[in-house]
C-alpha cells in the first residue's frame, strides 16, 4: 500500500532578531521521505548557524543507501569523526 503526503512548515522570527533560531531538513528519496527538526536553543544569528549545522549533519546519515540500519547515535558518531569537523 503506498500513501501520499505533503511537508510543509513555516518559521515565525522573534521580534527583533534578522533569522529565525529553528531549522528543519525534509528528505526525499523514491522509498521515504525524512524530516529532521532542529531547535537552536535560543534566538538569532547563533542559533540559526547552530541549528542548521545539526540538521544538516543529522538529515546525512538516513539517505545513506549503505547504511541498512540507523540510529541518531550512530548518525552523530559517523558525522564527527567525518570530515566536516
Amino acid at each position: 500500500m503506498a500513501y501520499t503526503g505533503e511537508v510543509g512548515f513555516a518559521q515565525l522570527i522573534k521580534y527583533g532578531e534578522v533569522t529565525c533560531g529553528d531549522a528543519v531538513e525534509v528528505i526525499r528519496n523514491e522509498d521515504n521521505v525524512v524530516i529532521v527538526l532542529s531547535d537552536g536553543l535560543g534566538s538569532g544569528v547563533k542559533a540559526n548557524i547552530l541549528s542548521n549545522l545539526t540538521a544538516k549533519i543529522a538529515s546525512k546519515s538516513p539517505t545513506d543507501s549503505s547504511k541498512e540500519n540507523f540510529s541518531f547515535t550512530s548518525c552523530i558518531k559517523n558525522r564527527l569523526t567525518s570530515s566536516i569537523f
